[in-house]
């Protein structure tokens, strides 16, 4: 099994918990790797030979790794790969997902866990890779709206989502029922399907949706409003739509609609100043609507939950912003 996140010290942290709920000492008696291993490029590169080689070689049985684990390893056993946090684009993916189910005639697992708080430190995290230039920018932003188009659809199959964003064939999951297709293909099997979506629910969301989100913003009142604070504000909003599973979709449809209006702006820290001039440490994002996100808002069929399941979206952790793992 390996499990894919973004930052160095989430790895560390990732196979801490894994080897504290297994039982496991930090390493083996004789100093060896023990079954469960973070790897990551800030490794020496004696670490992540030894590393390398008790993978390929099975004597370490679970990875917390970054995307510097994959590259050249093509391990033929692995059949479950689970992304901590969401990738920063389709491509990185497709690329590690598909370290799974490479032996011949193996079957595997991937899914995708991953919060509201994910989704915005994308966001953030990809604009400042690519804050040199206008061009960058866009660039960025457009590879988390691809990974935030991913999320949200809940029709089409995963398969031919990945493989049309490749340029490749659109070839679909097995049409008959199993535990092998993905989330999407099972949702429309009759056979198999308990997703439904309250139309009274559809109705209320329609009807609350946009004034909601308007007393959201306008009780905060900043000029520079992040997109944490309003979510957090959001999440929290009393006489918001109902139910509150509602929440947490409603915004990521927000953003891929462009209801939202998103910029970014540098943060910089007292001590990195020099001359005077700040030097940008991070971005953070901010947030506005205008005439056009509240024309959106009305009148898109995404924003009145017209395709939005509640098998997707977990109504008992809606408060801590967390989306239910898809699969593929």
């Amino acid at each position: 099994m390996m499990v894919y996140t973004n930052s160095r010290r989430g790895t560390e942290r990732l196979a801490g918990s894994f080897r504290e709920v297994c039982g496991l000492p930090e390493a083996a008696p004789d100093g060896e790797p023990c079954i469960i291993e973070a790897y990551h490029a800030g490794m020496d590169r004696i670490r992540r030979r030894e590393l390398e080689a008790a993978w390929r070689d099975s004597v370490i049985r679970q990875l917390a790794a970054t995307s510097a684990m994959g590259m050249g390893m093509d391990k033929r056993d692995i059949d479950a790969v689970y992304h901590h946090m969401p990738p920063r684009s389709l491509t990185a993916l497709y690329q590690e997902a598909a370290r799974a189910g490479r032996g011949p005639g193996r079957r595997s697992i991937w899914r995708w866990y991953v919060t509201l708080n994910d989704i915005i430190e994308l966001f953030e995290r990809r604009h400042g890779d690519l804050a040199q230039s206008e061009v960058g920018q866009g660039y960025g932003y457009g590879l988390c709206l691809d990974v935030l188009s991913f999320l949200l659809d809940e029709t089409t199959c995963r398969h031919q989502l990945l493989e049309s964003s490749l340029g490749a064939g659109t070839e679909e999951c097995d049409p008959c029922p199993d535990d092998w297709q993905c989330d999407n293909c099972l949702r429309r099997c009759s056979c198999t399907s308990t997703a439904a979506v309250d139309a009274d629910a559809v109705e209320i969301a329609r009807e609350q949706w946009t004034p909601a989100l308007l007393r959201a913003m306008g009780s905060l009142a900043q000029p520079s409003l992040t997109l944490r604070s309003f979510a957090k504000e959001w999440l929290r909003l009393r006489d918001g739509p109902t139910p509150l599973w509602t929440r947490v979709p409603l915004l990521l449809h927000a953003l891929f609609h462009n209801v939202l209006r998103v910029t970014f702006r540098p943060v910089s820290h007292p001590a990195a100043e020099t001359d005077d001039v700040p030097i940008p440490v991070r971005w953070v994002a901010i947030v506005s609507i205008d005439a056009h996100g509240r024309r959106a808002a009305h009148s898109s069929p995404a924003l009145a939950l017209l395709r939005l399941h509640k098998s997707l979206w977990r109504s008992d952790l809606a408060g801590d912003a967390d989306v239910e793992p898809l699969s593929a």
